[in-house]
C-alpha cells in the first residue's frame, strides 16, 4: 500500500537526522557554501532543501500510486481469469454472442470495421448472469441464470437465445461440470403497504398534489427492484426503507409482501415463494412488480 507524501518526508528527514557526517555544504564551492549557508542549512519548512525534499517525496509517492494501480489491476486479472471460477463463467457468460460462430480457439474474433463493432455490441444478448453451485437429480450442477434487457428493464431469453447460450457454455467447459442454463421473466413482487402521508405534498391517491406524478410511491418500488443485484435477496426492511424516502411518505407500514412464480401462487407456503417474511431470493433472478394486485392504502397523517 502506498504511502502518504507526509510519511516519506519524515523518513527522508529522519534519515538526514540520523547521518552525522551528512554534510549539505560538502559539494559547494567556497562562494557557493557562503551565499547559500543560511538557506541550505536551515530548519525553515520553506527551506530549499527542504523544498526539494518535497519534490522527491511527492515523485515517490506518485510511483507508488501507480505500483498500486498496477497490483490491483494484476490481481483483478488474475482474478477474472482463473479457470473455472464464478468469476470467470461471469465473464464468458457475458462475452456470449448470439449467433456467432465459436471458434476452435474458444475465444471470439476482434471486431474491426464500425459495423463490425456495432453488429458484435448487438449480439452480445446477456445483460445479467449469476453462478449458483446446485444439486440437480443428485449431480453437483452449475446453474447459470441469464437475462437480457430492453432499455434497463430486464426480460427472459427467447427459446432459440437459450439453447445458443447452453450450446455456448457447454463449450467453455471444465471437466466433469454439469451446467444448466435458465432464464425466466421476472417473478412476480405483489406489496401491501398503508402509506402515511403529508397533505401539503401528496393527496389520499398517493398522487402528488404539484400533478408531475400520479405514481410516486409504486415507481419507489420498481426503482427499487430495479436497481437490486440480480439475483440478490431481496430485503423487506431495504424496500420499506426506499419508500420512506418518497417526498411526502411520512410512514410507510408493511401489511404484506408475495411473490410467486411457474406454477406457485401468492399463498404457497415454500420457501422459495409465497409470503416473505425477512428475504427472498428471485429464482429467475429479479423481481418485477405485480401492479394489479399490489395495494396502497393512504392515510393522512396529521403529525
Amino acid at each position: 500500500m502506498s504511502r502518504s507524501i507526509n510519511e516519506i518526508q519524515d523518513e527522508m528527514l529522519n534519515a538526514v537526522s540520523d547521518a552525522d557526517e551528512l554534510s549539505t555544504l560538502e559539494v559547494l564551492t567556497d562562494a557557493e557554501e557562503t551565499q547559500l549557508q543560511n538557506s541550505l542549512t536551515s530548519t525553515s519548512k520553506v527551506s530549499i532543501w527542504r523544498l526539494y525534499l518535497w519534490v522527491v517525496a511527492f515523485g515517490q509517492w506518485v510511483q507508488e500510486q501507480l505500483l498500486d494501480a498496477l497490483y490491483n489491476k494484476i490481481s483483478t486479472l488474475i482474478s477474472e481469469n482463473t479457470y473455472g471460477t464464478k468469476l470467470w463463467y461471469t465473464k464468458m457468460a457475458l462475452q456470449y454472442q448470439h449467433g456467432y460462430n465459436l471458434p476452435e480457439t474458444g475465444i471470439y474474433p476482434t471486431p474491426v470495421t464500425s459495423a463490425e463493432i456495432q453488429a458484435v455490441n448487438a449480439s452480445k444478448i446477456v445483460a445479467k448472469v449469476s453462478i449458483q453451485r446446485v444439486v440437480l437429480n443428485g449431480v453437483g450442477s452449475l446453474r447459470i441464470k441469464v437475462a437480457k434487457s430492453n432499455n434497463g428493464v430486464l426480460s427472459a431469453f427467447t427459446e432459440p437465445e437459450l439453447a445458443g447460450f447452453q450450446t455456448y457454455i457447454d463449450l467453455k467447459d471444465t471437466a466433469g461440470v454439469y451446467k444448466v442454463a435458465t432464464t425466466g421473466n421476472g417473478d412476480d413482487l405483489k406489496v401491501s403497504y398503508k402509506i402515511y402521508y403529508n397533505g401539503l405534498i401528496l393527496d389520499n391517491e398517493g398522487k402528488r398534489l404539484d400533478g408531475t406524478n400520479d405514481t410516486p410511491v409504486q415507481d419507489a418500488v420498481k426503482a427499487f427492484l430495479a436497481s437490486s443485484e440480480f439475483d440478490g435477496r431481496l430485503d423487506v426492511n431495504a424496500l420499506t426503507d426506499a419508500l420512506q424516502q418518497v417526498e411526502g411518505v411520512v410512514s410507510p407500514h408493511k401489511v404484506l409482501v408475495a411473490s410467486k412464480f411457474g406454477d406457485f401462487e401468492y399463498n404457497s407456503t415454500s420457501n422459495i415463494a409465497g409470503v416473505v417474511t425477512d428475504f427472498r431470493q428471485p429464482d429467475s433472478g429479479y423481481f418485477v412488480l405485480d401492479e394489479i394486485n399490489s395495494e396502497f392504502e393512504f392515510v393522512e397523517s396529521y403529525e
